[in-house]
């Protein structure tokens, strides 16, 4: 059932596919339908569109078989951008979406340097533990985080100083004003440091692009260079993006 759904998706690419057209494909009740199709959203083999009503491929499928199929115009429009970036910055980048409340990594490019940060996961259940997935919070609207928090409980914060879901939302005003976020992890001998801005397509969140490396590199003064040069490929990503009038 999950493959004649899957095949029924992708043969109508980009158009959202309701529960009444996958009940007849697979001559099932709609309630027995629905329950099929919440599985797949959760293994993030389908994602909801943005109406609400209707569903597209999600990454799942593509994450599997780690051939970046998923969001693939925002790959092929950033990948040039970030490994130009990677080479000045010579620090590892990555970009980085979010489906079913799960941050997702699309791509990530590692620099030359010997002593590197270790790669991230693929996949992050909760967005508040990532610098990126911050982000994608602090973009998200007033509907959508609390419909995400209610359903998340708060288990901590990249931010130390945060104790609960009231105080985070309060600094998710200040990271969406910043257009960034970044934290420390790890002992202080040994700590990577991570930092995100967001990939910004007419004002509304497309990805995010990230940067972590190891903390002893992260002084005051080279951290404004690269937040800096960040939010520049960030900017340029989504001037492209809105060139192709992507939404």
């Amino acid at each position: 059932r999950f493959n004649k759904i899957m095949h029924y998706v992708a043969s109508h690419p980009g158009r959202p596919c309701r529960v009444k057209e996958f009940a007849e494909l697979l001559e099932v009740s709609q309630p027995t339908c629905s329950n099929i199709v919440r599985s797949m959203l959760e293994l993030n083999y389908l994602e909801a569109a943005n109406d609400g009503r209707g569903y597209l491929m999600g990454p799942g499928p593509s994450l599997l078989v780690r051939n970046g199929t998923y969001k693939q115009y925002l790959v092929r429009l950033s990948e040039s951008l970030v490994t130009e970036l990677v080479e000045r910055i010579n620090e590892n980048c990555l970009v980085s979406t979010h489906a079913n409340n799960k941050r997702i990594v699309l791509f990530h490019k590692n620099s030359k340097r010997a002593l590197q940060a270790s790669n991230p996961d693929v996949i992050t259940d909760h967005l508040m533990a990532t610098a990126t997935g911050t982000i994608m919070l602090a973009y998200m609207s007033d509907e959508e985080l609390t419909a995400y928090s209610s359903k998340n409980p708060f288990v901590g914060s990249v931010l130390s100083d945060v104790k609960n879901w009231e105080e985070l939302k309060e600094k998710l005003i200040e990271i969406r004003n910043d257009k960034c976020c970044w934290h420390f992890s790890g002992e202080r001998l040994d700590r990577n440091a991570s930092l995100a801005v967001p990939i910004l397509n007419g004002g509304k969140l497309e990805g995010v692009l990230g940067c972590w490396l190891p903390g002893l590199r992260f002084t005051v003064n080279n951290r404004l260079t690269l937040i800096e040069e960040c939010k520049k490929t960030a900017a340029e990503i989504g001037r492209r993006l809105n060139e192709m009038n992507i939404d």
